[in-house]
């Protein structure tokens, strides 16, 4: 199976969170996992809200994003995927970048990993594959 991981799981697992050990396992058993490149600023901006809470040191933060970033085995160009992602946007009233992963995993006919209901059920109506938690 193929995974398109997004950041709240990614976050989930990083940060060692309830559901840490669920998406291991998930991303244990897949064949491929991919991002859009815009994973990694995601990534670091929750690694930076965690940093400003003093929930977090910088260098646990850096280890956290190195980590991250490791998850991936692919890390696919947004360019590559905006104009349908703006289209798919516009017609689910949802930002553009959370459609960038609904799109990578439409186009490659993977799962899609994510701790966002609301991302989660916009992808099964887009015909995506999901998993929940």
């Amino acid at each position: 199976m193929i995974v398109v991981l997004d950041a709240s799981a990614a976050c989930e697992l990083l940060l060692h969170r309830p559901k840490a050990a669920a998406v291991d396992e998930r991303l244990r058993s897949a064949q491929q996992v991919l991002v859009p490149d815009l994973f990694v600023s995601e990534v670091a901006n929750v690694l930076w809200k965690y940093i400003k809470a003093k929930e977090l040191d910088l260098a646990m933060a850096q280890t956290c994003l190195d980590l991250g970033v490791k998850l991936a085995d692919r890390i696919i160009a947004a360019s590559t995927l905006m104009q349908e992602a703006l289209v798919t946007s516009a017609a689910a009233k949802h930002p553009i970048y959370d459609m960038l992963y609904i799109i990578l995993a439409r186009r490659e006919g993977a799962r899609l990993l994510s701790m966002d209901r609301k991302l989660l059920a916009i992808a099964r109506d887009q015909g995506v594959a999901i998993s929940t938690f």
